[in-house]
């Protein structure tokens, strides 16, 4: 299905992207935001850029992610949070479903972040 859907300015098809979309975290996050973002550089849109996004955070679970809240004052620290549930799809489903309750345009930096456990509250 996105095997022949490709970046806009690298050289990756949206499939390899959903599979190695963790790497990207490192000792940061990854957030619905910049999955948004991702979605708009391959030229998808409509139901095609909710399956992708809803495909690279169950990646991002499977890979051991968790969803977290950004938190402090003067620098984002991690927090964990289950505000959205406690089982991959529930939290999936859930988000995209606040997301489109806010009327499912961008975001602003950082919104609905994913983070590895080790993370959890460090900058």
């Amino acid at each position: 299905m996105f095997s022949n859907i490709i970046h806009r300015s690298y050289n990756y098809n949206a499939e390899r992207w959903i599979e190695e979309i963790s790497s990207m975290i490192n000792d940061d996050h990854v957030s619905l935001w910049g999955l948004i973002i991702d979605a708009h550089a391959f030229g998808l849109e409509g139901e095609w850029k909710i399956e992708f996004i809803r495909r690279c955070m169950r990646s991002l679970l499977n890979a051991g992610a968790v969803a977290v809240d950004l938190t402090g004052e003067t620098y984002p620290l991690f927090k964990a949070t289950t505000r959205w549930g406690t089982e991959r799809e529930e939290i999936i489903e859930a988000i995209i479903a606040d997301w489109q309750a806010r009327g499912g345009g961008d975001l602003d930096w950082g919104d609905y972040p994913f983070t590895w456990p080790e993370n959890i509250g460090t900058v």
